[in-house]
């Protein structure tokens, strides 16, 4: 079952660039001091997820992948984007 998207509250940055999730939220998800809590960049936007099962699994398939070819993170993540300016060219042309 799908769940709705629907905004939660709005946040201020700390001195220090932290956020602090609601009380009300910390609880409804069980979440501690130290819980992960894992960030995704969607074009302007940023994503707080938080992670379960599946979501682990896939990201230490990943890793694995990416170790075996001897490729780092930071090689990967610099070729995603390379990949995604590439894909958005071709299908949007250089808006440049």
């Amino acid at each position: 079952m799908a769940h709705a998207l629907k905004p939660i509250s709005a946040a201020q940055l700390g001195e220090k660039g932290q956020i602090t999730i609601p009380k009300k939220y910390r609880k409804t998800y069980r979440l501690g001091k130290n819980s992960p809590v894992f960030m995704f960049q969607l074009g302007d936007i940023l994503m707080l997820i938080l992670p379960d099962k599946l979501l682990t699994e896939v990201c230490d398939k990943i890793r694995s992948i990416l170790d075996a070819k001897g490729i780092t993170v930071e090689k990967a993540k610099g070729n995603l984007q390379r990949i995604r300016k590439q894909r958005f060219q071709k299908r949007f042309g250089d808006l440049e």
